[in-house]
């Protein structure tokens, strides 16, 4: 790619919070080799941008081409690829929970092939849960069970906070459910990203789920 070519597109970005528009039909190009800088006051949008452009906060309208992005973490690059492939494949601990695949469940030794006995932990994002009766069997799915803690309405959907013994994880779902009722999270393995147990990096693909190995 030339140093002219252009590498990032940023066409007519709009996102809402609810009511609250935050980037309102932004536009913005930026060229290989050019380094651009954000700058406003605090709550102008500057972070909302950088994560549209990351993928994690998804547009109401408009468009964002880039070739690759690269994630930052303590001075190192955490993961460098195309947009998709860090939604898709977040490399790290960190680069999930950056992505938005901030829920975290401890899992046991045994969890999938390849991996012995050492213990492992999966996140998933808080859409690609979905909610079921607590004695539900959900095929496929690891299937958490709790009670509903809390809810709130961000905008098109209810979030509900999910406490699974002492733990608590966020769902999203369009349905109105109430407070202290038993419920289970169904997981499937498609939504679940792997990693070792207290690892900072190194992603594992996990197969054969055994849902028996949770803690």
């Amino acid at each position: 790619m030339g140093a002219t070519a252009t590498s990032l597109e940023v066409r007519e970005a709009t996102v809402s919070y609810g009511s609250h528009r935050v980037l309102d039909h932004v536009s913005l190009d930026a060229r290989g080799g050019e380094f651009i800088a954000l700058l406003g006051a605090s709550g102008c949008g500057k972070t909302t941008l950088l994560r549209a452009i990351c993928g994690f906060v998804a547009l109401a309208d408009g468009a964002i081409l880039a070739d690759r992005i690269a994630i930052l973490d303590a001075g190192g690059i955490a993961q460098i690829g195309t947009p998709e492939e860090i939604y898709n494949h977040p490399a790290s601990p960190f680069v999930a929970g950056f992505m938005g695949a901030t829920n975290v469940v401890p899992l046991g030794p045994g969890v999938g092939e390849g991996w012995g006995e050492t213990p492992a932990v999966a996140h998933f994002r808080s859409e690609d849960a979905r909610l079921c009766p607590p004695d539900q069997a959900a095929e496929g799915c690891l299937v958490l069970r709790g009670h509903i803690a809390q809810v709130s309405y961000p905008g098109g959907f209810y979030r509900y906070a999910v406490r699974v013994g002492e733990r608590q994880y966020l769902v999203d779902d369009q349905r109105r459910l109430v407070i202290d009722d038993l419920i289970g999270i169904a997981l499937p393995e498609s939504a679940l990203h792997f990693y070792p147990s207290g690892a900072s990096g190194c992603r594992v693909q996990g197969k054969a789920l055994n849902r028996g190995r949770l803690r």
